[in-house]
């Protein structure tokens, strides 16, 4: 028997290769099962963090909800209160206490209802302006408004019988207006350029010029009120003090206007000015008789001088000013009779006798500004 069956042989042979390879099959087929699992664990963990819970926002805020998925306040009812036969709802209150804007409400309800208002409901509201405070009162069915400003909610006890008032007669809130409901508003200082007052209190030495009248010294008292480069001016005035014969008696009161050349602390002006006199001019007598002169109108002033010190409370000034009247100083006519020892008579004929004077004065004063 020559030939042996090699069919066993050869399975005995890879029996061992087989093994191995059914091993390593084994192994990788747990390894990737393995795999599988801790991926999808992975996964599924992820998905667990990144799934929100119900109530809570995402990441570390836990707290509040996400603006964006945070539901919108519902808005308040609109508040309304009734009056009688009259309905009143509250408007636009922004910026308002909510006690305050209910009793306004109120207050402005109870007015129209005592002033016989009927209709639709009518709507009050409240805005401001800086510090005041603007009320509307708006009619539901013709859409009407009027309104007024006050100085705050405490003043509504006067608005609300004008808003009544005006609404329910057809008319404005100006027409509303008594001596006993004037508002703050109505009452505001009206916007002016800032005057700046003075007084000036003077010495003066008076002489008519053109003549051989003896000077005479005197006083006077002067009120300006000055704007910027001008002024107006009124001055009382009074001279005559003197022994000497021929000296100028005078008292006047007027008005005018002065314009300074500049606006420094020393500043040269001119004036004019209108007023009323009286001037008297005392003479030696002619003998037993008086020929004094005399004579009161209207007078017309011009002055030129400088103010000292303006800028401080207390300055100077000096001035010529020459006062022309618009009459003549007159004399009266004097007829005199003398009888001599043997009675007999001699009439003498003192005639009158008229002279135009122009008074020139130096003035010094003390001026408080």
């Amino acid at each position: 028997m020559l030939c042996q069956p090699h069919g066993p042989v050869a399975s005995n042979a890879s029996s061992p290769l087989f093994s191995a390879l059914r091993r390593l099959s084994r192994v990788a087929v747990v390894s990737v099962v393995a795999l599988a699992f801790v991926g999808a664990s992975e996964r599924a963990a992820r998905a667990d963090e990144a799934t929100p819970v119900p109530g809570q926002a995402q990441g570390a805020q836990t707290e509040a909800p996400s603006p964006a998925t945070a539901p919108a306040p519902s808005p308040a009812p609109a508040l309304t209160l009734r009056s009688g036969r009259v309905v009143c709802t509250l408007g636009d209150t922004t910026g308002f206490e909510a006690p305050d804007v209910r009793t306004s409400l109120d207050i402005v309800c109870t007015e129209l209802a005592q002033r016989g208002a009927q209709g639709s409901p009518y709507e009050v509201r409240f805005g401001r302006l800086g510090g005041k405070i603007l009320v509307v009162m708006t009619e539901g069915t013709t859409h009407e408004e009027r309104r007024a400003f006050a100085a705050s909610l405490e003043e509504m006890p006067v608005v609300a019988p004008r808003l009544a008032e005006a609404m329910v007669h057809k008319a404005t809130v100006q027409d509303s207006e008594t001596v006993d409901n004037v508002l703050a508003q109505s009452t505001k200082p009206v916007v002016s350029k800032p005057i700046q007052p003075g007084v000036e209190l003077g010495i003066s030495g008076a002489t008519p010029a053109g003549t051989t009248f003896s000077a005479a010294g005197g006083m006077y008292l002067g009120l300006q009120f000055r704007r910027e480069r001008w002024a107006l001016a009124g001055q009382a005035r009074a001279g005559g003090i003197g022994s000497t014969d021929g000296k100028l008696v005078s008292a006047s009161v007027g008005v005018g206007g002065r314009y300074f050349l500049t606006d420094g602390d020393v500043a040269p002006f001119v004036g004019l000015g209108v007023g009323v006199g009286y001037f008297h001019v005392s003479r030696a007598p002619r003998g037993d008789y008086d020929t004094d002169l005399d004579g009161s109108g209207f007078t017309a002033s011009a002055e030129a001088g400088a103010a000292f010190l303006r800028t401080g409370h207390v300055g100077a000034a000096l001035s010529l000013r020459a006062d022309a009247p618009f009459f003549a100083l007159k004399s009266d006519e004097i007829t005199a009779t003398r009888y001599d020892s043997k009675m007999k008579a001699t009439t003498t004929v003192i005639p009158s006798e008229s002279r135009y004077v122009v008074p020139l004065s130096l003035n010094v004063a003390i001026t408080f500004q």
